[in-house]
């Protein structure tokens, strides 16, 4: 006959805590670098927000638009120098050929009204990127950076939230894990800090214990006493 398989033995435990420890560490490595990676993300995106939105950084980007949209200014000026050279008169006719073209860049550099934010200047394509770079740095100039700064900061929370969410979550079961592969050891530990003192406690009671057990004793062999008496009298 087979013999029956054991399973409470020292053996199986000791494989079995093994297990569970080797549980709560796997737990712990992949929850630490899942949520230290959404943190650093957050850190991450926080720090290039703060670094772009900048008043140096403004800054920085308004100059090199002005120099693009000198050199652009240049090139319109020397096109419409060229034109009036060859005596094209200006036409707000579309299909007024080089006159039409004499006629939109003059609009185009006319310092004292904004024609580039109109279609009909957007799209041409004699002053489409001149009035592109005019348009960026209108809006760059509007811009409120302070804001823009803390409105693309909050990108980052969701990469703090969860990955705060899942640091704790990890700490919590893998810790939970980790308890119950350690329960023997815990019970034992609770064991050996209570029972000095539940022995301390007992031996300490002894004496009362035993004085009001003879007391009882006592008592109760006087009273048996006495009923025999007044039995005796009565006969």
């Amino acid at each position: 006959m087979n013999e029956k398989k054991e399973f409470l033995t020292e053996e199986n435990y000791k494989k079995g805590k093994k297990k569970l420890i080797l549980l709560a560490l796997i737990v712990l490595i992949i929850g630490l670098t899942i949520g230290g990676l959404l943190l650093f993300k957050g850190l991450s995106n926080s720090k290039k927000v703060n670094d772009t939105y900048t008043e140096e950084n403004k800054q920085t980007k308004i100059n090199s638009l002005n120099q693009q949209i000198t050199r652009e200014k240049t090139n319109l000026e020397t096109k419409k120098a060229g034109l009036i050279s060859k005596g094209v008169t200006s036409s707000s006719k579309y299909d007024s050929g080089e006159a039409y073209d004499l006629y939109i860049i003059t609009k185009a550099l006319d310092p004292s009204f904004s024609y580039c934010s109109f279609d009909e200047y957007k799209n041409n394509s004699l002053i489409s990127n001149y009035c592109s770079l005019k348009n960026q740095l209108r809006e760059l100039e509007r811009a409120n950076y302070s804001f823009e700064k803390d409105w693309n900061n909050f990108d980052s929370i969701p990469f703090y939230m969860f990955g705060a969410f899942i640091i704790i979550s990890t700490l919590m079961i893998s810790g939970s894990v980790y308890m119950f592969a350690k329960r023997r050891e815990i019970v034992s530990f609770t064991a050996q800090q209570v029972m000095p003192l539940a022995q301390e406690g007992i031996e300490k009671m002894a004496p009362t214990i035993g004085k009001a057990t003879e007391e009882v004793a006592k008592r109760i062999t006087k009273g048996i006493k006495e009923g025999l008496n007044k039995n005796d009298n009565n006969e």
